[in-house]
């Protein structure tokens, strides 16, 4: 049966990039986009403020975002608007740690991970570089990296020459993230970029501590706590530094952070506020073309 929307929603570039003008030919009265990363690339902002005169409105998942669309990617600031991504925080309480033992990690060992497309975007060549330096202050601790992507094959290879080896393993794209992170003791974001970077959000539901680079959205998921578990990107030694002082069984600040990041992400990044204010906005927009 043929459809006739009221609105059309589209997230990320490309489907931005065709539902703006596949909604615009179709007539769909009330078009609006989502912005989830603050790309650098300029011939996207190009693309985009071109699309920006055919849209309704302009999501964007933080204010780190908006602010970034406003003054590098040159969007109207009138159409911008912001939800924060929301999470499912029981799927996190339900789940049991992971099995790693088919990955050659025994039980005995404490994990830090890091779960994310392997491209340049996520700063996984930046964390093998100092993860001897780390490693070194934790014994009993490995690295485990989480995705897959374009980059695998060169940072397979540049994990190998990393000393002692067999503590960095990869695990390719998984389903279990929620009981990848259960299992583990720390969660590391290393991205160059971002925009609101869902997988704090999950290790924050996991009850994990996090060190991540302070990109778009890091400080606005963190919050209070972003001081003791954010650090200015390429800044080694103070990233090496919080590691080692979160992921430390000794270390109690590290367990304590994780209930907080826990309550925070309970309290402020729910699944069910986002989709009510995603409902209200579309709410808003029918009632608009009605009147």
């Amino acid at each position: 049966a043929a459809q006739s929307p009221h609105v059309l929603q589209s997230f990320l570039f490309h489907a931005n990039t065709v539902g703006v003008l596949a909604g615009r030919q179709a007539g769909v009265p009330h078009v609006i986009t989502g912005i989830r990363v603050s790309d650098p690339r300029r011939w996207r902002h190009w693309i985009e403020r071109r699309l920006s005169r055919r849209v309704d409105r302009i999501g964007c998942v933080s204010e780190s975002v908006a602010e970034f669309s406003r003054t590098r990617g040159g969007l109207p600031a009138e159409k911008l608007f912001v939800i924060p991504n929301g999470l499912d925080v029981a799927a996190y309480d339900a789940a049991e740690p992971a099995d790693l033992s088919p990955l050659g990690i025994s039980a005995e060992r404490s994990l830090i991970a890091c779960v994310g497309r392997l491209d340049r975007q996520k700063g996984i060549d930046w964390l093998l570089q100092l993860t001897p330096r780390f490693l070194a202050e934790l014994p009993g601790h490995d690295l485990l990296i989480v995705g897959d992507g374009p980059e695998r094959a060169a940072l397979e290879s540049q994990a190998q020459q990393i000393e002692p080896r067999g503590r960095v393993f990869f695990a390719g794209w998984r389903a279990d993230v929620p009981a990848i992170l259960r299992r583990s003791a720390l969660l590391v974001l290393t991205s160059r970029w971002e925009g609101m970077p869902n997988v704090l959000l999950e290790a924050m539901a996991a009850r994990l501590p996090v060190v991540a680079t302070r990109v778009e959205g890091v400080a606005e998921i963190l919050g209070p706590n972003a001081a003791e578990q954010a650090v200015t990107p390429g800044d080694d030694s103070a990233f090496v530094r919080q590691v080692v002082s979160l992921a430390r069984p000794a270390d109690a600040r590290g367990a304590g952070l994780g209930q907080e990041n826990y309550r925070r992400v309970a309290e402020h990044f729910s699944l069910a506020a986002m989709i009510g204010a995603y409902a209200a906005l579309y709410e808003e927009c029918v009632a608009r073309g009605a009147s």
